[in-house]
């Protein structure tokens, strides 16, 4: 009779399988060594993704990998949150620091409400990147403390209600940086309706995508990025 623990053993392996294939296709010696799950374990996982049609067999530089199919890209939506991201990187020995602006501390203390908790996760090796300092936390939680409060008086305070809030953002650093070199932001407020329309049909019918509208699309992205430099050099 197999133990109790086999099917939530099963499934954190299924889990870290989706996880590993998040970002990208990886192939098989890359997934044993990010999930650390054995060759005959990984195999037996893989072979049930497979039949569950959440994974797929894609070419990695001519070689055999794994992809995600929009099934296992819908249920890893379902496994991926907050507390999972937050358990991932303290797993790998990552900082966490709750009340990281001191903000609520310092206004508690003062004999007053305040209401408003912020924590900081990171990965070890980014600890001492000062991607964020404890005043710039403080001006997140102002920020949010604000919007919540114009948001409230508009509809009228309910003191009845009770509940918590949790608001997170999971910041992947190499994306981050690559979308600062890239301007991402910029970008996406400066986007033509014609490139919107294009990357529409490029996510729910990329195989009706005609070369033509790469090539105008292509075209249209530099267009955009030249408006984006203009813009940049003369508020300078």
């Amino acid at each position: 009779m197999a133990s109790n623990d086999e099917n939530p053993r099963r499934e954190r392996s299924r889990n870290k399988v989706l996880i590993a294939l998040k970002n990208e296709p990886k192939r098989f010696k890359d997934l044993e060594k990010e999930t650390k799950l054995s060759p005959a374990g990984l195999t037996q996982i893989l072979k049930i993704l497979k039949e569950e049609s959440k994974i797929e067999p894609t070419l990695i530089d001519g070689k055999s990998g794994y992809k995600l199919t929009k099934k296992g890209i819908v249920s890893l939506d379902d496994i991926i949150n907050l507390a999972n991201d937050v358990n991932t990187i303290r797993s790998r020995n990552g900082k966490h620091f709750r009340d990281y602006s001191h903000l609520w501390g310092s206004i508690i203390t003062s004999r007053l409400p305040w209401g408003i908790e912020s924590d900081l996760t990171l990965d070890k090796n980014l600890n001492e990147s000062n991607l964020f300092s404890n005043e710039d936390v403080c001006d997140i939680e102002e920020f949010v403390f604000k919007k919540i409060s114009d948001n409230l008086k508009k509809k009228g305070l309910n003191e009845e209600q009770t509940g918590n809030i949790v608001l997170g953002f999971s910041i992947d650093y190499m994306k981050l940086i690559k979308s600062i070199k890239e301007d991402s932001l910029s970008y996406y407020n400066h986007m033509t309706e014609e490139e919107s329309n294009i990357l529409e049909k490029i996510d729910n019918r990329p195989d009706r995508v005609t070369d033509e509208e790469w090539m105008r699309f292509d075209k249209l992205r530099k267009v955009t990025y030249e408006k984006i430099k203009k813009i940049s050099k003369n508020k300078k």
